[in-house]
């Protein structure tokens, strides 16, 4: 199970089949507190219980809801105490890489690019070993790469992961899935980084359809991004009409006070 944060993909470490627990559950649903108080009880249960593999998970899901916090110098040591226990199980191994993800975006976080750009190609390694190279793991992690290439201006390489990205979503995920979107949407970004306006604006089109199908045409925060998006690509390029009617549209979606940048 993944979830969105800070421009990155955090990982639950569910293996294929198994329940979410209460606290995964809860912070799914962005039930934070509810989820700190069942993390803790079954991390503390996990501990008394002398089950290490359940001390691991329980350690990495509370330090994703301290990472979504912003409490990255606590969620660091929860993941690095998870590494620590998953790392002697050779059966645990996709867990293993689920937590070196979640570590390097802290480190992501924090401006650590060096730290954080090799553990997620350790992650990538696991998954494409156990996994094949076109698993959904696999193309969760090269999201992950990609943006931490895309934030430290290597706009090349990003470009090459998110088109990577968007070969394995093509082939896995339909048409209008979140996710695909999401890819479509780093990779204008990365467009916009180099002065590609005119390719930029064409996957912003292909987002904001998707969007609107999924999502509806109103009152929706993602569709109103979306339109801000494509009205700062419009200022870049001077076309000042354009610009004014889609900051329209993002007010009238409830986005017009919205500063995210493209």
């Amino acid at each position: 199970m993944w979830l969105k944060a800070a421009g990155f993909f955090l990982a639950l470490g569910l293996q294929p089949g198994r329940r979410r627990s209460s606290g995964g559950r809860f912070q799914a649903e962005g039930r934070y507190a509810e989820a700190e108080t069942a993390i803790r009880s079954a991390l503390e249960k996990a501990e008394t219980s002398a089950k290490p593999l359940q001390v691991a998970r329980s350690l990495n899901e509370l330090g994703m809801l301290l990472q979504i916090r912003g409490d990255f110098l606590h969620a660091e040591e929860l993941y690095r105490r998870a590494i620590a226990i998953w790392e002697t199980s050779p059966e645990q191994q996709l867990n293993l890489a689920a937590v070196l993800n979640n570590l390097a975006n802290v480190y992501g976080a924090e401006a650590q690019y060096d730290k954080a750009e090799p553990l997620c190609r350790r992650a990538l390694e696991i998954q494409m070993r156990i996994s094949g190279p076109e698993s959904r793991g696999v193309a969760d992690t090269l999201s992950n790469l990609g943006s931490l290439q895309y934030v430290r201006g290597h706009y090349a390489e990003a470009e090459s992961t998110f088109r990577k990205v968007l070969v394995i979503w093509g082939r896995l995920l339909s048409p209008e899935d979140p996710r695909l979107a999401e890819t479509l949407c780093s990779l204008g970004r990365v467009c916009i980084a180099v002065g590609r306006y005119s390719e930029a604006e064409r996957l912003y089109q292909r987002v904001l359809s998707i969007r609107e199908r999924v999502l509806g045409s109103e009152h929706h925060p993602e569709t109103a991004r979306i339109w801000s998006q494509m009205a700062k690509l419009y200022l870049f390029e001077k076309q000042y009409g354009k610009a004014a009617a889609c900051g329209q549209s993002d007010s009238h979606l409830g986005g017009g006070t919205r500063t995210r940048s493209p």
